[in-house]
């Protein structure tokens, strides 16, 4: 056990040289670059806000009808968030493209500061709410005048301190055909998800002409099991399934998921995210399988069972560099002691953490759109014990709508939940012309770490309505074959069904 945790620590030092080495290297021409040419405009770059990823939707409208390019590109820190993982503000098509609010307000004869002078705001502010442009089933919105007003709050008040909230509440209803010992067949789980994006720091090139704008992030979270006492039953645990087919599901009535601090540089060319976090904002991030209350809900599809600690919320330090439209680079290092449940700062200095690294290459190939093509590697120490792995994954547009992904993973079973596990599938953005429906069909096989559980093989289906202009429903169905932690049934049956409203 000593030679274990002995040997880890350079694993880990030089893993982390490693990361640091990549951002200085990758970072250091946007330096020069600024060096020679201080004066020189350049063309305004999306903000964080606008192409964020992150792993938890960042705004009350769907954009999986228009999915961007660079849907990853200036992620802020905020969890599993857009192209369809999220909703997003269709507003920001109105914004005023960045300009400082004194800029404004400023005389009309006066000539508007040049573009590298305007602070880049995470939320460009004065801008007006117009309603969303989507293709609701029944009605634009069933409380007009309760939500109209909050949404005109939220544009003119709240972004006035340039503060972004993203509240919503996800009812999730599941039935299986089959669980262990007898007990109850199904579920019904209602989660309250309450997301803060606060831009305390702003970007003043005149004093700090590297340091961009700096936000706090906050992810407040609730769930409560509706038809059961006790809040501990699950049918994660009833299937007998390593792959959860409820990602939604957490044994906590309420939990402080993520606070963070993320500060850019170089005109958000590089972002620095400290504090508690969530892992697969950064890495193995796929853009239509990482929302379990908008996308696929079974874990499988979502972060996957390789990567040790790839879907906890522990404290970490996040690293992105993105230097292109084409590529970027992610790294993230974590407190593998660590969950939902636990403010872990005391176990910091037990030396349980994990090192990863994203290389993510975005091809734009003509006349078929943009990919995303991940390189993963990772090293990770839980209980004096370590391992490595590696994985890849491909998404790729191919026109119409249509996202198909493939993900292979291969991990060190000493800390690895599954040594390896192959996910595909097929996702189509806006079916049948209606904005802000989405179709996802996947598929997994997972093979457990532990010799005792059985090859598990997963299929999911979904379909995503849009009902009003702030509501999806998705009915879900799934199979699970050969359940690796339940000898009993070999195959299961489950269906379900979703309600996602946003305020």
């Amino acid at each position: 056990m000593t030679s274990l945790h002995t040997s880890s620590r350079p694993l880990g030092r030089c893993f982390c040289c490693m990361l640091l080495s990549c951002a200085i290297l990758i970072s250091t021409p946007l330096l020069a670059q600024s060096d020679s040419k201080p004066n020189k405009p350049e063309a305004k770059k999306s903000t964080p806000s606008q192409n964020n990823t992150s792993k938890q939707p960042t705004a009350s409208t769907d954009k999986n009808a228009k999915p961007t390019e660079k849907s990853d590109t200036k992620q802020s820190a905020t969890p599993k968030d857009t192209d369809d993982k999220s909703s997003t503000n269709d507003s920001d098509k109105n914004d005023s493209k960045g300009e400082s609010k004194a800029a404004k307000t400023a005389d009309a004869a006066e000539a508007p500061p040049p573009p590298h002078e305007a602070a880049p705001a995470i939320m460009p502010v004065s801008r007006k709410w117009n309603p969303i442009n989507l293709d609701p089933l029944i009605m634009p919105s069933p409380l007009p005048q309760i939500r109209y007003p909050w949404e005109e709050f939220k544009f003119k008040v709240l972004e006035d301190i340039r503060l972004r909230t993203n509240i919503f509440d996800t009812i999730f209803f599941q039935q299986a055909s089959n669980v262990i010992g007898g007990g109850p067949h199904n579920q019904t789980y209602n989660r309250l998800d309450v997301g803060i994006i606060w831009e305390v720091f702003q970007h003043s090139p005149e004093i700090y002409p590297f340091i961009g704008n700096g936000w706090v992030e906050f992810l407040f979270r609730s769930g409560v099991n509706i038809d059961h006492n006790s809040r501990f039953f699950n049918l994660n645990t009833a299937t007998g399934a390593i792959s959860n087919p409820n990602s939604l599901f957490q044994d906590t009535n309420a939990s402080l998921n993520i606070l963070s601090y993320t500060q850019s540089f170089f005109k958000d060319e590089v972002l620095v995210t400290l504090g508690r976090i969530h892992p697969n904002q950064y890495i193995a991030l796929l853009t239509v399988a990482n929302d379990e209350s908008l996308q696929f809900t079974n874990a499988a599809f979502d972060g996957g069972q390789v990567i040790p600690s790839i879907g906890t919320y522990s404290s970490g330090l996040a690293v992105q560099v993105l230097p292109t439209d084409w590529f970027s680079f992610h790294g993230v290092m974590i407190n593998n002691i660590g969950d939902a449940n636990t403010i872990n700062i005391t176990s910091l200095d037990q030396g349980d953490y994990g090192f990863m690294a994203d290389l993510i290459f975005k091809p734009k190939i003509p006349k078929v759109g943009r990919g995303r093509w991940h390189g993963i590697i990772w090293q990770s120490k839980i209980n004096d014990q370590s391992g490595v792995g590696f994985s890849f994954i491909v998404e790729q547009h191919i026109g119409h709508g249509i996202v198909p992904f493939f993900r292979y993973g291969f991990g060190d079973q000493a800390v690895s939940p599954a040594r390896q596990q192959v996910a595909g599938g097929i996702t189509v953005i806006s079916p049948f012309n209606r904005i802000g429906d989405m179709l996802g069909v996947a598929a997994a096989w997972t093979d457990p770490s532990d010799d005792d559980f059985r090859q598990e093989t997963n299929l999911e289906a979904f379909y995503r309505v849009q009902i009003t202009n702030y509501m999806q429903f998705s009915p879900d169905f799934q199979v699970i074959f050969n359940p690796a932690e339940n000898p009993e049934d070999d195959i299961i049956f489950l269906w379900g069904l979703r309600l996602r409203t946003q305020f």
